[in-house]
């Protein structure tokens, strides 16, 4: 029987906290398991996870430092026991087929660095229909991963390799999207899957840590970021983080894509880049705006709690 351990981090989320748990428990095996992360949270949601009294469910009270390094830190604190690790949003459904789809997509690369990922289903507070989350054109790849990101961490799941393969030791805080950075390294070193079906109902609310934006206000959504916060140095902190942990051991056709991208100086890189004939991203209106960043960017390094639009 597979062996099936979910990841939450929560934080202020005693609206939605149970409805979310009680999805996901419903179609969890009774040998799975629930470590949860709560992010310093000032409201009841404790309380509320502990109320459900599951066996499965283990709550971790830790101080706030962020979705992105709260997650990285759970990834760094998980058993290695089990095949196949789900990450989970605080506010979300899951439908009934996501452990099932995870497990079926996931089987045949048990003993690889594997990553699982999923459409959404795009939902208001009260579970009414917004839209679909973009369906992505292109497969999921290295190249691409360098400088987009189309997994969105909720829907994700990964094999155990992976997830050692993912644990940073020192300096995961500067890792601005855990799912991002596993992305980039199942694509570099393994297999990512997407699956165009979606598997959970996204919730869309006020109190998003991250949102997901579709048609033109996606594109409304990442000019408002962009305005304000440098993403290209997200995007370069990244890189440069991976090239120090893996460079030495990417498959020769991975380390030509990761030099292209982080060799050279920033003015340098970027006009080369800028200026390619090779495309990056998915939609043709990102790689666009993506040569207009890395040509006109030069802001300073973007403050830890500021997200970027997927």
């Amino acid at each position: 029987m597979m062996r099936i351990l979910v990841l939450m981090s929560t934080y202020n989320g005693e609206k939605y906290i149970t409805h979310q748990l009680k999805s996901i428990l419903n179609q969890l095996p009774y040998q799975g398991r629930i470590i949860i992360r709560d992010d310093g949270s000032k409201d009841n949601t404790r309380n509320k996870i502990r109320a459900i009294k599951d066996t499965r469910i283990e709550l971790i009270e830790g101080n706030n430092i962020g979705f992105a390094l709260s997650y990285l830190e759970l990834l760094a604190l998980t058993p290695l026991n089990y095949d196949i690790y789900m990450l989970s949003d605080q506010d979300d459904i899951w439908l009934p087929d996501k452990i099932q789809r995870s497990v079926s997509a996931l089987s045949p690369y048990l003993e690889i660095p594997a990553l699982y990922c999923t459409r959404m289903e795009l939902v208001d507070e009260n579970l009414n229909y917004l839209g679909l989350s973009p369906l992505w054109p292109n497969l999921p790849s290295f190249s691409n991963a360098l400088t987009e990101n189309i997994v969105t961490g909720c829907t994700a799941a990964i094999t155990r390799p992976l997830r050692t393969l993912a644990i940073i030791p020192d300096g995961r805080e500067k890792i601005f999207f855990h799912d991002w950075w596993l992305y980039l390294v199942g694509s570099a070193f393994g297999k990512v899957i997407y699956d165009p079906i979606p598997t959970i109902q996204y919730r869309q609310h006020q109190n998003n840590v991250i949102g997901m934006k579709y048609g033109i206000n996606r594109y409304l959504a990442i000019i408002k970021f962009i305005s304000t916060t440098s993403w290209i140095k997200i995007l370069e902190n990244q890189n440069g983080i991976f090239k120090a942990k893996f460079s030495d051991n990417l498959p020769n056709k991975n380390l030509i894509h990761l030099n292209q991208i982080i060799n050279d100086n920033g003015i340098i890189r970027r006009t080369r880049i800028a200026l390619s004939l090779n495309r990056h991203r998915q939609f043709l209106l990102d790689e666009i705006m993506l040569r207009i960043l890395l040509l006109f960017d030069h802001r300073k390094s973007p403050k830890k709690e500021i997200i970027i639009m997927q």
